[in-house]
């Protein structure tokens, strides 16, 4: 039994860089130049939003939010089960959907150039222009660091008929 508690203590100990009392020297293999400021892993990320430009009323329509890491170096985040939330507001600026978010914790590793995605689906009830666009909420770790993160896609306009 203590040795899976062992197991357990260690392995949190190490995914959130505990002080050990190990200073910090950069070997050979893993040294590098600092990055000069304004060029950060924050500076790299960007998010966009796909959607159709128009919707049946009552007929489900997908959208596809990303979260985008334009340099060469992998990127860690933390973030709850679903990275993004999405916001639909109709012609008079009132949100129209809302639904549950598990506050589950996710971990993941966003490569170099690469991107993560996500789709929503949602059945809009009545004709209108709506504006809708996404968030993305995560923290990302760099040698011990944590930086919260909230990235907003642009508006989108959808016209449903």
């Amino acid at each position: 039994m203590w040795s899976k508690f062992y197991l357990v203590f260690l392995a949190l100990v190490m995914y959130f860089g505990y002080p050990l009392g190990i200073p910090d020297r950069p070997s050979a293999s893993s040294a590098q130049a600092e990055a000069p400021a304004g060029d950060s892993q924050t500076d790299s990320l960007s998010v966009a939003l796909n959607l159709p430009l128009q919707a049946k009323v009552n007929e489900e329509f997908t959208m596809k939010a990303s979260l985008s890491n334009d340099s060469l170096s992998d990127v860690n985040l933390m973030s709850r089960a679903q990275l993004f939330t999405y916001v639909i507001k109709d012609a008079n600026g009132k949100q129209i959907n809302s639904y549950a978010v598990e506050d589950k914790g996710v971990a993941s590793v966003l490569s170099g150039k690469s991107k993560m995605s996500e789709a929503y689906t949602y059945k809009i009830k009545k004709c209108g222009t709506y504006s809708i666009s996404a968030d993305a909420e995560f923290t990302i770790t760099d040698n011990g660091a944590h930086t919260q993160m909230k990235l907003s896609t642009a508006a989108k306009t959808l016209v449903v008929k």
